[in-house]
């Protein structure tokens, strides 16, 4: 995929609809974005840009979390935010990490985000299958370090998270 300004929103080719989701298909719009060699979201000019990278998974799986609000421009605690004031209108629900987790094993969209209380940005990443064998909530994340799929702890640390899925 070509590589477009962070600012505005991405065009894919690999999209869900509300009723055709599935694995399969939850995995086909993740793998598209390449999150660790797409330069839309690689880290720039003390930037980070995973709240892009949500934007753009969410939006082509027809749940959209926005990057855009009455004319803002959202970072990662402004979505924190968001989901939790505006995102249940929206379809989104607050959850367990195992419903998360359960949710995107299904193609169900997921993800887990935390607000920072200091003012500085926060964090959003995907919840992703949990590949087999393995335990725990795992994720794809654009931030100071991009992955594909890496354990919730490996993104977030020990900070206290939020899940949110949309069913």
């Amino acid at each position: 995929m070509a590589t477009t300004p962070a600012y505005l929103p991405a065009n894919p080719k690999v999209t869900s609809c509300l009723n055709c989701r599935g694995p399969e298909q939850y995995a086909a719009v993740l793998a598209q974005f390449d999150v660790l060699l797409n330069e839309r979201y690689h880290a720039r000019e003390g930037l980070t840009f995973c709240n892009i990278f949500v934007w753009d998974v969410t939006r082509a799986m027809s749940c959209e979390i926005p990057h855009w609000w009455l004319s803002h421009e959202l970072n990662a605690n402004a979505v924190y935010d968001w989901l939790r004031v505006s995102g249940p209108a929206y379809g989104w629900q607050p959850c367990t990490a195992d419903e998360a987790a359960a949710s995107a094993s299904k193609g169900e969209p997921a993800v887990v985000v935390w607000k920072n209380m200091t003012g500085k940005s926060g964090h959003i990443a995907v919840v992703v299958p949990t590949p087999a064998g393995a335990e725990g909530v795992h994720i794809a994340q654009a931030g100071a370090t991009n992955f594909p799929l890496g354990a919730v702890g490996h993104g977030f640390g020990n900070r206290p998270v939020r899940y949110w899925r949309h069913d």
